[in-house]
């Protein structure tokens, strides 16, 4: 997604970029929810996109050194896509906070 590679250059953790991703995502998740509403055969592919690209974001945060706007990014995964359907989503963003935390307990080289 080009907006999350644009993101992973950026300076900063949150600001404008960070803003348009949460929007487009967002976005995006509304598009899941009205697909449900409406029984689409598609519903399950775009929520587990959205879950997808919402680690990704959260990934991207985390390697730019952003590590509460990551936390928050993967929580927000976790919370947000309950079920067995998103259950690999949740993994990878649990993973991701341990990542965080094991990077966070490392101690700094110099």
């Amino acid at each position: 997604m080009d907006l999350i590679a644009s993101y992973r250059t950026a300076p900063e953790c949150e600001g404008q970029g960070f803003d348009l991703i949460r929007l487009f995502l967002q976005t995006e998740g509304f598009t899941a929810e009205a697909a449900r509403a409406q029984r689409q055969s598609n519903m399950l592919a775009i929520s587990q996109t959205v879950a997808s690209r919402w680690n990704a974001f959260a990934g991207a945060a985390a390697a730019k050194g952003c590590g509460p706007t990551a936390r928050a990014l993967y929580l927000y995964v976790i919370e947000t896509f309950t079920g067995s359907a998103y259950a690999a989503m949740r993994q990878r963003a649990q993973i991701g906070i341990d990542d965080l935390r094991a990077a966070s307990a490392a101690p700094v080289s110099r």
